[in-house]
């Protein structure tokens, strides 16, 4: 007599933040110099699907609800002393609690800055309506002039 046995499958854990999230769009910019309040130019690495599009040379549009996680990191040379600052805009407004500083004292030294922040996109938006108002996200250089070696940023639909 024989006995077969069937080999237990393995089940491997995933929390639930990546089980659901996706990575909707990377963007990124080398070499750049960006004077002081002026939008900072992004390219694309990788987007998936329609849910977020890049708009212009530095807008990333956000196309349905939901909550987004959006994860900046930079490095970059100041032009001169003073403050670097890397700052979200959501329809050309501030959010406050996204963005990142470093204190520049001199033109010679490499600052890392990032943040990660989430973003909501109400039910209310754009739910199966193009004429809806847009819902952009741009990153200002809101300190001094710099000279930034990367600008990377990834938007991840999580909700």
């Amino acid at each position: 007599m024989s006995v077969f046995s069937t080999p237990k499958k393995e089940v491997v854990y995933e929390p639930p933040l990546f089980k659901k999230g996706k990575i909707m769009i990377e963007t990124y910019s080398n070499n750049i110099t960006v004077a002081t309040d002026s939008s900072i130019p992004l390219n694309t690495v990788f987007r998936k699907g329609t849910t977020v599009t890049k708009t212009g040379d530095a807008s990333i549009q956000l196309n349905k609800c939901g909550i987004y996680e959006l994860t900046v990191n930079a490095s970059g040379i100041a032009a001169t002393g003073g403050n670097i600052k890397i700052q979200l805009m959501i329809n050309g407004v501030a959010v406050q609690n996204a963005f990142a500083s470093e204190t520049a004292t001199d033109t010679t030294s490499t600052h890392s800055l990032g943040f990660t922040t989430k973003i909501q996109v109400p039910t209310s938006y754009n739910e199966n309506c193009p004429c809806s108002e847009s819902f952009i996200a741009t990153l200002i250089n809101a300190g001094v002039e710099t000279n930034y070696s990367l600008v990377n940023v990834v938007i991840t639909k999580i909700v």
